[in-house]
């Protein structure tokens, strides 16, 4: 089983999505980011979170280069997007607002030396089902997603 630190040494896919409106959709290997972007809001300036997903993802077979890690995340597209499906439909059920962050690891088929975890916040005047809709909507979209990723020398920020 991967610990904490195994989490945190790995490759992190997130997306985030602020109070006005700018989403930020990345990823991270140990922690810094080598791939992502930002689309802004429409909304007066307010960088507070409403709600952040995290796709966590370590052991010996993920990569821990830029490249690598985009194709990597594309070719276990399947794998990511129905684990994201699974807990969008546990979620419809509703959560227990007593425990943040939420997090799940349920993912079928997982590749050999792989664990994946998705770790969500929200705020608590969200219903879990606004949140299932965002998994609902990562899953669709995954693919055009991770491949319009840049490099953070060309982020707007």
């Amino acid at each position: 089983m991967a610990t904490s630190s195994a989490f945190t040494d790995g490759l992190t896919f997130y997306r985030q999505t602020r109070a006005d409106g700018g989403i930020r959709t990345g990823i991270l290997i140990a922690g810094s980011m080598v791939l992502g972007r930002f689309d802004e809001g429409e909304g007066e300036y307010d960088p507070t979170l409403i709600w952040s997903v995290d796709l966590r993802c370590a052991g010996s077979g993920v990569p821990r280069d830029r490249q690598g890690a985009r194709e990597w995340l594309l070719h276990h597209e399947e794998t990511v997007t129905a684990g994201f499906r699974k807990f969008a439909d546990e979620l419809n059920v509703g959560i227990d607002l007593d425990f943040y962050p939420l997090e799940w690891d349920r993912f079928d088929n997982l590749p050999e030396g792989v664990r994946l975890k998705v770790v969500c916040s929200i705020q608590r005047r969200f219903e879990a089902t606004v949140l299932a809709t965002e998994l609902r909507e990562l899953a669709e979209h995954w693919r055009p997603m991770i491949e319009s990723l840049t490099s953070p020398q060309a982020l707007t920020l």
